[in-house]
């Protein structure tokens, strides 16, 4: 299912956007008759049973999100771009004119589909600002922030639960709910709720959320419900990508050590630090790090490179439930970052002592880095020209002689081709699926030219992308000569990926 992050993740700069909310979506779905015994249920001495799919069942979101995505992929293969989250759609257009004619294009097709439209709830004059999940969306300046309404509620509970220092379970589930739906809109949110998380963390695994009993809020959740009745919650985010200042950190038992631009910093463990575990110490490392590099760092959007998995998690999650102790340095950390930093992210980078292939082998399958034979990357160098360099690629499996890696590799022109500047010229990436739309992001950004290998699944977002920014007819991969390799494996069933060429242009 979609998520309001990965809808943002779909639009441009200056899109029009148009919203359609479907009638009571779920009574759209019939039952098989014979299956109506299964939801039955009793009312005054009365039994009903459902002919429609009904509201509050657990598998009703999935299977109305998976019809829906047969007709949103007929939809975009018009070309249209949208996004949709159960009943409620999103339509993309770059101007006006195209906005018109796809809502028109989009509300047809639901109609004689037997979808009936919500009129009233529907955002059917196309603008470039718009209230859509909860969010308000402003493709010119390309931020999102909580609508007026969420602000509200969230805030008016907070005080609610703060005024009283008491609530039951139910309660504070509903307002932790409430917060959880801010992450990716509030700047920090996600810090300011680990508290309340904690503290339910004992009901939740006793299936206990819904529990009328009172509770005392200790006074860490106290201090916390107090940045939700604060201005913060009011602020909102950019959903484009920035520029960040990327930190490099490396922690051992016995100290730590980062680098940032051409400078480098380093220290020692306690004695009593030495005992810690090393992920704790590896996110220990990240905040003195930042602590050391403070006048270069500060106000900007920060790029951690870890290879620590842990560590990664807690500075992206700003926190996590497993260890306390890991809660509780993370919470040092993010308490620190808001106040000085404008974000924070992390990513996994693998170590200066590690073999890239060694690991993977001996390890678990990589779905980023299976690779096409060699005599198909001729072939389709013979229809749509060479290219000069390989985007996404390592030592094992590069199909050029210039490359970018995802990870550190000396014999790699770059690393991470989604934060490199690309060179000129036409290049070639077969990027892992789940990196496609970031990829056609950055093919504008940079304006570039490129040979695109991706499957050929209309359903997707980011097929009407690949169609608008072809330049040549896409050509699909004949089964007979897909063979997916990764070092001595073979991937076993690639025809069902149905891979296709296009042939992009970033400046079309």
């Amino acid at each position: 299912m979609q998520s309001l992050s990965s809808i943002l993740e779909s639009i441009r700069p200056s899109d029009f956007l148009s919203s359609i909310d479907l009638t009571e979506a779920y009574l759209h779905v019939p039952i098989l008759p014979s299956h109506c015994q299964f939801l039955r249920f009793a009312f005054k001495g009365a039994h009903y049973q459902y002919k429609a799919l009904p509201f509050g069942l657990s598998s009703a979101p999935r299977v109305f999100t998976k019809i829906m995505t047969s007709l949103i992929g007929h939809i975009r293969s018009h070309p249209v771009r949208l996004q949709f989250y159960l009943d409620d759609i999103l339509v993309m257009s770059p101007s006006f004119r195209v906005a018109q004619e796809d809502l028109s294009l989009v509300l047809a097709s639901l109609q004689n589909h037997g979808f009936s439209i919500n009129w009233s709830k529907s955002h059917l004059s196309p603008s470039t600002s718009i209230l859509h999940l909860g969010a308000s969306i402003d493709t010119v300046s390309t931020t999102v922030c909580l609508s007026p309404v969420r602000q509200s509620n969230l805030r008016s509970l907070a005080l609610k639960c703060l005024s009283a220092g008491t609530a039951t379970v139910l309660v504070l589930s509903c307002l932790l709910g409430m917060m959880v739906s801010t992450f990716g809109i509030t700047p920090w949110s996600r810090l300011h709720s680990r508290e309340l998380q904690w503290l339910l963390l004992p009901f939740q695994r006793a299936n206990l959320e819904v529990s009328s009993r009172r509770i005392r809020l200790p006074e860490p959740v106290l201090r916390s419900l107090h940045w939700w009745t604060s201005l913060a919650l009011f602020r909102g985010s950019s959903f484009r990508e920035p520029q960040r200042l990327q930190l490099t950190t490396d922690a051992s038992l016995s100290g730590w050590g980062a680098h940032l631009l051409h400078q480098m910093a380093q220290g020692r463990w306690t004695s009593q630090e030495a005992h810690l575990s090393i992920n704790l110490l590896e996110l220990r490392d990240i905040r003195l790090a930042l602590l050391h590099f403070q006048d270069l760092v500060e106000g900007r959007h920060i790029l951690v490179l870890t290879d620590n998995t842990t560590a990664k998690a807690h500075v992206n999650r700003l926190g996590g439930t497993r260890s306390r102790s890991l809660m509780d340095e993370a919470h040092l950390l993010g308490v620190w970052a808001e106040e000085h930093l404008a974000s924070i992210t992390a990513d996994y980078i693998l170590g200066s002592d590690n073999i890239q292939a060694d690991s993977l082998s001996r390890s678990q399958v990589d779905q980023g880095e299976w690779s096409i034979s060699q005599d198909l990357f001729q072939d389709i160098v013979s229809r749509f020209g060479c290219p000069v360099l390989d985007l996404f690629a390592s030592r094992t499996n590069h199909r050029l002689p210039r490359y970018f890696s995802r990870f550190l590799d000396l014999q790699a022109e770059a690393t991470d081709a989604l934060r490199s500047p690309w060179p000129s010229g036409l290049l070639y990436a077969f990027p892992p699926l789940p990196m496609i739309p970031r990829v056609i992001r950055k093919l504008l950004e940079e304006r570039a030219q490129l040979l695109l290998v991706a499957t050929f699944w209309p359903v997707r977002p980011w097929f009407v992308d690949l169609m608008n920014l072809s330049v040549a007819p896409p050509r699909q991969i004949p089964v007979s000569k897909v063979i997916l390799s990764q070092g001595h494996l073979i991937h076993p069933d690639p025809g069902w990926l149905r891979l296709t060429v296009w042939r992009l242009s970033g400046s079309s």
